[in-house]
């Protein structure tokens, strides 16, 4: 198993950059998780103790209005709030699995850090990317409008504020 997620990570682009042997050492931590059409990953609140890696199908993440915010495919990362510096991350997110199967690969928050360290920054950096890959106004994306100086400008300045409902 740790030989199929460690040929896995190495196509998920966040890890591609990883050494032989820093994939290896993520491998053989990797926790499979198979979903079915409807389920829950983690609902917002929930305790952010964990990344996770879409193997195959699709999960959907949406708001407390339960609106879709974006759709995660395979090969592709999503629970980045467990990255967070802060000693109790949560969820900001429902994430739902969609379709017949949905597989999964869990790394948990601190298998991530000790093995990895610095990857929290890259992690958070390309969850920023994605957010703001997903931004249209009028019916245009912005991202790709902006040169990758301008993109870079933006994700270095880019900071994530929480606002209760109902607060002023």
């Amino acid at each position: 198993t740790s030989k199929m997620a460690d040929s896995f990570l190495r196509a998920v682009p966040v890890f591609s950059s990883l050494t032989d042997e820093q994939r290896r050492k993520l491998a053989e931590c990797v926790e499979a998780v198979e979903l079915v059409d409807g389920e829950y990953v983690c609902q917002i609140g929930d305790a952010a103790d964990s990344l996770f890696i879409v193997k195959s199908g699709e999960v959907v993440c949406t708001g407390e209005d339960k609106q879709e915010l974006l759709r995660v495919q395979a090969g592709h990362v999503f629970g980045e709030s467990c990255l967070e510096a802060s000693d109790e991350p949560v969820r900001k997110a429902n994430v739902v699995a969609v379709g017949e199967k949905t597989e999964l690969l869990r790394l948990t928050r601190s298998v991530v850090t000790a093995q990895l360290g610095e990857l929290a920054e890259v992690v958070i950096g390309n969850f920023k990317r994605k957010v703001m890959d997903g931004i249209t106004i009028n019916g245009t994306a912005i991202w790709p409008q902006l040169s990758l100086e301008g993109q870079e400008t933006l994700i270095d300045n880019l900071r994530e504020v929480a606002y209760e409902a109902g607060a002023d």
